[in-house]
């Protein structure tokens, strides 16, 4: 009963959405031993928006919510998973701990997530700080053994860059050709500029102009930029 009420208001079924009512039934019923409303509760200390959020809070509900046997927990788990990873690493989640981060972004994998070690790496980026583009370096790495076309992109920009790695423009065009063959306009982008000016490949103008016009149809504002200035294009 108190989940079908948190429902209610969750969803405005009355007309007229209260989350704070929502979240008083939910954890009434996550309290007395409702799987659902174990989700629910998690979710809503995940958000933080009806109630203070609270990282810690919302694992333990979702991970009881999925051990009672709900049948989207797992699911549950994995997004929540996902998402609390990058926040131990900007600081989100009202502490940073990167350990916890590394740790939940695995299980997050393990779960079915095949993106999830790029968007800790662009969150190790995001947050700068002493080792963290080491880490990004690390985290790219992982995330193209699961073929993520940005990944791909990202880690090659490291590579040119010297961010978390020595420099190897070789290495970073490799990189930056999977991306584009795979479709990511960053990559299309960097791989035309590498050909345009022969710096880690053979030059090839034509070849260069095909992948920026790519890029700039896909709207990266790089290859826009170099078609109008460098080619009146």
């Amino acid at each position: 009963a108190a989940v079908l009420l948190a429902k209610i208001y969750d969803e405005g079924v009355m007309g007229k959405v209260n989350h704070d009512l929502a979240f008083k039934y939910y954890l009434q019923g996550a309290e007395a031993g409702n799987s659902e409303a174990m989700l629910m509760t998690g979710l809503f200390y995940a958000q933080g928006e009806a109630v203070p959020k609270n990282t810690e809070k919302a694992e333990m509900w979702i991970r009881k919510g999925k051990d009672e046997g709900n049948p989207d927990g797992e699911a549950t788990l994995r997004v929540f998973l996902s998402v609390a990873c990058t926040e131990y690493v900007t600081g989100t989640a009202g502490v940073t701990d990167t350990e916890k981060a590394l740790a939940m972004a695995k299980e997050a994998e393990e779960l079915g997530d095949k993106e999830v070690f790029y968007h800790l790496g662009r969150a190790f980026q995001k947050k700068g700080g002493e080792g963290h583009g080491e880490k990004a370096f690390a985290c790219f790495k992982k995330a193209v053994k699961n073929e993520i076309p940005e990944a791909y992109s990202a880690l090659g920009l490291c590579y040119e860059a010297g961010i978390g790695t020595e420099p190897d423009i070789k290495k970073a065009v490799s990189c930056y050709r999977t991306a584009a063959e795979a479709g990511d306009p960053f990559g299309m982008a960097h791989y035309g500029y590498a050909l345009a000016n022969g710096e880690g490949c053979k030059q090839n103008e034509k070849e260069a102009m095909e992948w920026l016009v790519k890029a700039a149809m896909k709207g990266d504002e790089g290859a826009i930029l170099i078609l109008k200035e460098d080619y009146n294009y």
